[in-house]
């Protein structure tokens, strides 16, 4: 009969009777334990031991056990898998129980790491991890995250699970309930039945989830071999929500390797039936494969929010969830809008206005948040770019290529190599070849306080290729900083000098009618003496007052919080203020003919995960 070990505290009796424990070295301290003893959450399961229907502290004669330790002696050793050799708390839970050992049973197993052991894989080991000494595969895949295994293979010691986290609550486990609790005996002995196993088991909304008649941990997610961003930020959303909310721990693989009896495909890989119309997605099961089509950053967002809330829970019977044979659900891209209307253009002219916070590996690993970014733009589909700390960065890690993939140009401009020695303009205007040339244009670093020389403005004089019509637009961003009245100062300032350009433009003749849609980051609310001084004249009016549509939000929130561990921005923030008379630092105003039909700050999850700034849409007619 299989044995499983709910708690281990009963179990840790099984050793003989000895008064005390005497150190082959001297005087031990056995059952102390003190400074190893970690406070853990409590087990799943039963207090006891079943034995064949006995339940008792004491193992009967005629079952099969292993001796570890026995009075202070040990021929065992602590093998841990390489990949555990960068945790932290793997390596202070191995510390521990050194430490436990020696206190508790007068013995200091030999630690080594598989990439350095070179004794028999046979031998007396305490296995740690997915070392290159057992085959763990299947172990794997039946452990949730946060579940750990621990027993017997053989005379053999597995403690094992998932994750390093995860390996280091197994080995504190072990530690605190084995061995200090059997030092406890005061024999300086350690034995367990060979069957002897325990399980630490998860709390998840459900058992099980079946696709095909197949348990989950069964599958494999696969992705293409030159996947694009949105499919494998897709597939680690995927993996990670499976894993956070029902503790599946998914592998993810590229379609260059061999398909497998179970699958999960997600977009366009070579398995075939991926294709769907625009702004669409399609989730469904066949054969014992699960699918994934989108098109698109919102449609991805949908089919994963589509997933999870609508598929799983029709699913629902008792602890299992049941994804049926011949599965076929669609849906659109606006179920992930946070306003499905503003996916389309009101007016002649789409603007948006966006500070894309840089593009340092640091803030952005391997081009993540500009990708995403990308997304953004392909969704909403502005006929004009108005960036914000657009850093040098941003010019040589891919991100102006890819905005020339979906037909965006940048406005020329000349950038005074003397005021500004790095050359860089970082409030660019990107505009659609297809729909506008470039008139005139310009660009003005301010002077006064200026970090990196990127506090400016860039402007641009576009015709409309099909109806020519005229607009001019104009991407700036303020001093940054609000220590005391000099910052406020220099942002006055800031306002002042774009108002004398603004002036400028419009001195020529046959510009007097031509609308203007201006803004960016202006570091400041709009109850401030810079939009104040903006507005004082009344030639310019502010974009959101005048608006026939708009949301009442601010932008500004905390930066997107990215974890390594899954490839994935796994915590962000709200806005949660409102435009007039919260934190919105962002602004707009036009002037002339511009009837603003829209303005919206965009609150799509992507958009508060890609910046601290979010995107404002304004859309005009003129």
């Amino acid at each position: 009969m299989k044995k499983i070990l709910s708690m281990l505290l009963a179990v840790l009796a099984l050793a003989g009777t000895v008064s005390s424990c005497i150190p082959k070295n001297g005087p031990g301290t056995a059952g102390s334990g003190t400074d190893t003893t970690v406070t853990t959450a409590p087990e799943s399961g039963t207090n006891r031991i079943e034995t064949d229907g006995i339940e008792t502290g004491e193992l009967p004669p005629d079952i099969p056990s292993v001796t570890v330790v026995n009075e202070g002696e040990t021929d065992y050793a602590i093998v841990f898998a390489r990949s555990l050799n960068s945790s932290d708390a793997v390596t202070t839970a191995l510390s521990r129980l050194s430490n436990a050992f020696r206190a508790n049973m007068a013995v200091d197993p030999k630690k080594y790491s598989d990439a350095v052991y070179t004794g028999d894989p046979d031998d007396h080991l305490i296995l740690i991890g997915d070392t290159a000494l057992a085959d763990c595969s299947e172990l794997s895949r039946s452990l949730r995250t946060g579940e750990y295994y621990i027993g017997m293979r053989g005379e053999q010691i597995l403690i094992f699970a998932n994750t390093p986290d995860t390996v280091a609550q197994a080995i504190t486990y072990f530690t605190n309930k084995v061995v200090v609790e059997q030092g406890k005996q005061e024999t300086c002995s350690l034995t367990l039945p060979t069957d002897f196993e325990f399980r630490k088991k998860g709390t998840y909304a459900m058992d099980t989830i079946l696709c095909s008649d197949t348990n989950l941990y069964d599958f494999r997610i696969v992705i293409p071999a030159k996947a694009t961003v949105i499919e494998s930020n897709f597939a680690n959303e995927l993996r990670y929500r499976l894993a956070q909310k029902y503790g599946y721990t998914l592998t993810v693989v590229s379609d260059s390797e061999k398909p497998a009896e179970n699958e999960i495909l997600v977009g366009n890989t070579n398995r075939g039936g991926s294709s769907v119309g625009a702004g669409a997605y399609r989730i469904s099961a066949e054969n014992g494969t699960l699918r994934f089509a989108f098109d698109g950053l919102l449609a991805s967002d949908a089919a994963l929010y589509g997933f999870f809330d609508r598929i799983l829970p029709a699913g629902k019977d008792g602890s299992v969830y049941t994804l049926p044979e011949g599965l076929s659900v669609t849906g659109s891209r606006e179920e992930a809008a946070d306003d499905p209307s503003v996916l389309t253009k009101t007016g002649d002219l789409r603007v948006m206005f966006y500070n894309i916070a840089g593009h340092s590996e640091t803030s952005n690993p391997h081009g993540l948040r500009q990708a995403l970014q990308i997304g953004i733009f392909r969704d909403y589909a502005p006929d004009v770019l108005c960036f914000q700390e657009f850093h040098r960065a941003s010019r040589t890690n891919g991100f102006v290529d890819q905005l020339a993939e979906l037909g965006y140009r940048e406005v020329p401009v000349k950038v005074d190599p003397v005021t500004n020695p790095g050359g860089n303009n970082y409030t660019p205007i990107f505009y659609l070849a297809s729909r506008f040339t470039v008139e005139d244009s310009g660009y003005l670093l301010y002077s006064g306080l200026n970090d990196s020389h990127s506090k400016g403005l860039t402007w641009a004089l576009l015709r409309d290729i099909a109806t020519g019509k005229r607009a001019v637009v104009l991407s700036t961003h303020f001093w940054w900083e609000s220590k005391d009245a000099a910052d406020n100062a220099a942002r006055v300032g800031d306002a002042g000098q774009m108002l004398a350009v603004i002036a400028k433009i419009y001195s020529k003749p046959g510009m007097e009618n031509v609308p203007l849609v201006a803004g960016g980051d202006l570091n400041c609310v709009f109850e401030s003496d810079p939009v104040k001084k903006i507005l004082e004249d009344g030639t310019l009016q502010a974009a959101w007052d005048v608006a026939k549509r708009k949301n009442d939000s601010g932008g500004h929130h905390g930066y997107a919080t990215y974890d390594a561990s899954w490839d994935l921005y796994t915590k962000w923030d709200s806005t949660g203020a409102k435009y007039r008379t919260g934190w919105s630092i962002d602004h707009v105003f036009v002037r002339g003919s511009a009837t603003v039909e829209t303005f919206h700050t965009l609150l799509d999850r992507y958009a508060l995960i890609c910046s601290d700034h979010c995107p404002e849409i304004v859309d005009i007619s003129f």
